[in-house]
């Protein structure tokens, strides 16, 4: 029964696992963070 649960858990976390190379808008994000910086030194 636990093996059973546990194989369910694991494809559905396979599913949904992410590539931060690809997946994150990493150019969008360093924008974002250096408004904020920007913002908190003024």
């Amino acid at each position: 029964m636990t093996d059973m649960l546990y194989q369910d858990l694991f494809k559905q976390l396979e599913s949904v696992r992410w590539d931060m190379s690809s997946d994150i808008e990493w150019n969008e994000y360093r924008k974002i963070l250096n408004a904020e910086l920007a913002a908190s030194t003024t």
